[in-house]
């Protein structure tokens, strides 16, 4: 009877039946727990988030002057090459230089010469670097900055703080303008002609500043750069280090972006006839499609505010 209330029970109870079994040796525990272990586990992944561009990254506190293969970096005054240095210097932790380098002196210690020469049609630029840089803004644009600049030293202000009275602007243009259109042209057909487009890279003021295009726009900047000997970026940090310098008015200067605007600079029809065909003499031997591509923007432009002049 005995026999028979055991198997009773193992019918009822199977699952109990199972644990009063003999209990494993150790050898079979060992194994059985080798086969938990070698289960893949599930985990977690949590879902990507767009990289957003938070300025989280470092910033360079001390530049250096070091061996190094920079680069001229050629423009028209008023055209932002303030702002410019500050971000190359920022993005490589060298210090750029203001004037072309000197023999003697500075050669290859610095990782970009600024230079706004040439200063007058006809002449060169001293720079005698194997690659350059071209920081291109609409004249329409680049002018009236050049004349800010005039006007803040003429009342001991720093620069990039305040912009020119009206009347300083429109006395400035007048005597200015033409020789400055000039100049202006000449600048552009010199530097894409004396350098390959291998050598020379094409930014524009309107495109290093767009909140779309900016951080595209730096990341080629960087890359022209680190071909240079002696020049590293941190790459992934380019965005980033946009963001602070061109938006965050972070870095070693500010661009002329910052001046506090209260009018729109304006131009009589003669003058803005100059611009269009200025613009229409260097479209009509086009060297670069990205020069094409900005001049022609440039040429909207002018149309426009020809269409809105008051006869």
């Amino acid at each position: 009877w005995i026999v028979a209330i055991v198997l009773s029970f193992s019918v009822v109870f199977p699952k109990l039946d199972v644990e009063m079994r003999q209990p494993k040796n150790k050898l079979e525990e060992r194994q059985e727990i080798r086969v938990q272990q070698s289960r893949p586990m599930v985990q977690y992944k949590a879902p990507k988030e767009k990289k957003e561009i938070d300025g989280s990254c470092s910033m360079p506190t001390r530049l250096q002057r070091i061996m190094c293969e920079g680069i001229c970096a050629g423009s028209f005054p008023g055209s932002g090459s303030e702002m410019l240095r500050a971000l190359i210097s920022s993005m490589t932790g060298i210090k750029t230089s203001k004037g072309i380098p000197q023999e003697d002196k500075t050669k290859n210690v610095y990782v970009s010469y600024k230079t706004h020469m040439p200063k007058r049609v006809g002449a060169e630029s001293n720079c005698k670097l194997s690659r350059a840089m071209l920081l291109l803004r609409n004249p329409m644009h680049a002018i009236p900055s050049y004349c800010n600049y005039g006007y803040e030293s003429s009342i001991n202000v720093r620069n990039h703080q305040v912009q020119a009275t009206p009347e300083y602007w429109v006395s400035c243009r007048d005597k200015n303008f033409e020789k400055w259109l000039a100049v202006w042209v000449y600048n552009v057909e010199y530097w894409v002609t004396k350098y390959s487009s291998n050598n020379l890279l094409l930014l524009t003021y309107e495109n290093i500043t767009n909140t779309n295009l900016g951080p595209e726009n730096a990341m080629r900047l960087a890359k022209f750069l680190i071909v240079g000997k002696g020049v590293s970026v941190h790459l992934q940090d380019v965005p980033c280090v946009w963001k602070k310098v061109v938006q965050g008015k972070k870095g070693h200067s500010k661009g002329s972006q910052y001046r506090n605007k209260t009018y729109v600079p304006d131009y009589t029809l003669k003058q803005l006839v100059s611009v269009k065909e200025g613009l229409q003499h260097l479209m009509s031997n086009p060297k670069n499609s990205l020069l094409t591509n900005a001049l022609t923007e440039y040429l909207k432009d002018a149309e426009h505010r020809i269409s809105n002049v008051k006869m």
